[in-house]
C-alpha cells in the first residue's frame, strides 16, 4: 500500500503537477486547495505526511499545521512546508509546531521527492 500524502497548494496547476508526479513515483496524494480543506481531508484519510504551501487564502499554512497537530493522529503526521518567502518564514517558525522541514519555492521535484523518501523511511 502506497503512503498517503496531503498536498496542500492554492494554486490548482501546481497542486495538480505535484499531485501527479507523487502518483508517478507511488504515493497515495490527496489534493486540498485551502486550509479548511486540508483538514477536513486529513480528518478523513489519516495521511502519514503533509506538504502544505504557507500562503492559502483562507488561513495560512501555520494555523494549517497546528490544526493538523491537534487531530489525535496529527502528533505524528510529518509535515513539509513550501514558501516562496524563504528567509522571511524561516524567522517565523512557530514553538511546538512540529514541522521539521521549510522547503523555499520554487524547488527541484526530485529534491522535493528525495526528501519525502527519507522522511518516510524509503529508499532516496
Amino acid at each position: 500500500m502506497s503512503e498517503k500524502i496531503l498536498v496542500v497548494e492554492d494554486e490548482r496547476g501546481l497542486r495538480r503537477i505535484l499531485c501527479d508526479n507523487l502518483k508517478f513515483d507511488g504515493f497515495m496524494a490527496i489534493p486540498a486547495g485551502t486550509g479548511k480543506e486540508a483538514v477536513e481531508t486529513a480528518e478523513k484519510e489519516k495521511p502519514r505526511m503533509a506538504i502544505i504551501d504557507i500562503g492559502l487564502p483562507d488561513f495560512d499554512g501555520w494555523e494549517v499545521l497546528r490544526r493538523l497537530r491537534a487531530l489525535p493522529f496529527g502528533k505524528t503526521m510529518m509535515v513539509i512546508l513550501l514558501s516562496g518567502n524563504f528567509g522571511d518564514e524561516m524567522n517565523r517558525l512557530p514553538e511546538g509546531v512540529g514541522s521539521r522541514q521549510l522547503v523555499a519555492k520554487p524547488y527541484e521535484y526530485s529534491t522535493l521527492v528525495d526528501l519525502i523518501r527519507s522522511m518516510l523511511g524509503g529508499p532516496a
